[in-house]
Order: C-alpha cells, then structure tokens, then sequence
C-alpha cells in the first residue's frame, strides 16, 4: 500500500514528534554535544505564536516523519526580507517527500515578502543527492561556514 503524505503547519500536537526528531539529527551530526531539548521547544512555540516564524511538517499516513522551523528577517547586510530555514529533517525513509515541505516554506517566505529563502544543513546528515535536489529547484550554494572548537 502506498503511503499517504501530507504537508501542514505544525500543531501543539507535534511538538513531542518533532523534539524527537530534531534529537535524533542532533545526536547523529554533534554526539559530543548535549541535546538541549528546551532549545528546539522555544523554536517551536515561536512557530506557533509569533507570525515572523513558521513550522510546517511531513506527515506520512498521519505521523510526522519531517519539519521545517524557520523565521522571516532582514538581511545582516541589507534590508531585504530572507526568510530562513533554522532546523530541517526527514526520516530518511521518506526523504522523496520532503520536497513538498520545502515548497511549503518557500510559499510562506513568498507570502510573508522575503526576496531570498535560504537552507542549510549539517554535514554528514544530508546525502549529496539533497545538493543535486536544492540546485534543481534553483537554489543556489551562496555560504559554506566552517565550525572550530574554542
């Protein structure tokens, strides 16, 4: 039986789901370092109440399986709008549906007025082929940011 996705904004209902999911990308990419549950709650809750922040989910037969967390803000060098992607994840099983999660968020930058929509992710938790998908739907390698412990 084929699956059946859909994509929506989050609900209070997702919260655990999503917890879970951020945790679970946290502890594969930055084992060394704690999970802060709290972190993505606060993310979430401003999802929820502040209309400068969105959160859309992937839901696969009615479990979320993916989200995207993100706000509207001006750029650091300009006043244009860039509406930014700040925490992403797909199961990887069902990675082929999150391209619709992530039309989803750039139709809500769109409606909310950014001139840029921006996505990033860790090393080691996205496959390149996710590279080859971005370019596709024409988005372009503009950052690349290095990490050093201090």
């Amino acid at each position: 039986m084929q699956p059946t996705p859909a994509i929506r904004y989050c609900i209070p209902e997702d919260l655990n789901s999503i917890i879970q999911l951020a945790k679970h990308s946290v502890n594969r990419v930055l084992p060394e370092e704690e999970y802060e549950e709290e972190k993505i709650v606060d993310l979430f809750n401003l999802a929820l109440k502040n209309e400068d922040y969105a959160g859309i989910c992937l839901l696969i037969d009615d479990v979320v399986c993916g989200y995207i967390l993100g706000c509207i803000t001006e750029q650091y060098f300009h006043s244009k709008k860039i509406a930014y992607c700040m925490s992403i994840f797909v199961k990887e099983e069902v990675r082929g549906y999150g391209l619709e999660m992530i039309r989803s968020f750039e139709a809500w930058g769109k409606y909310k007025g950014a001139e840029t929509l921006s996505i990033s992710f860790f090393t080691g938790l996205s496959p390149e082929g996710f590279k080859t998908v971005l370019k596709k739907m024409g988005y372009l390698e503009k950052e690349i940011v290095y990490w050093k412990e201090i």
